[in-house]
């Protein structure tokens, strides 16, 4: 399965997502997290890391798996900011 590197953003606060934190689609681990924080103009945990290509699209819902539980996430052009 042929992989992608995508932005990534939470829809809902959380902790930040970190390396090595599993992406999940439809419910199966898909990919991995290679980097995570906390946006300071956004206010809410972004990434980035490797989702199968059929879901590297903008706007693609995914889930992360942070701290043994799930949180919703989409798939975002990058680069991840908001001009202040």
């Amino acid at each position: 399965m042929k992989k992608k590197l995508v932005a990534l953003k939470l829809t809902h606060q959380s902790a930040p997502p970190r390396p090595h934190d599993p992406i999940r689609v439809n419910g199966a681990n898909a990919g991995v997290v290679t980097s995570g924080t906390q946006s300071p103009s956004l206010g809410i945990g972004v990434g980035m890391g490797y989702v199968p290509t059929e879901f590297a699209k903008p706007g693609a819902k995914i889930e992360i798996k942070i701290r043994g539980k799930r949180f919703a996430a989409v798939v975002v052009p990058k680069p991840v900011y908001r001009k202040i």
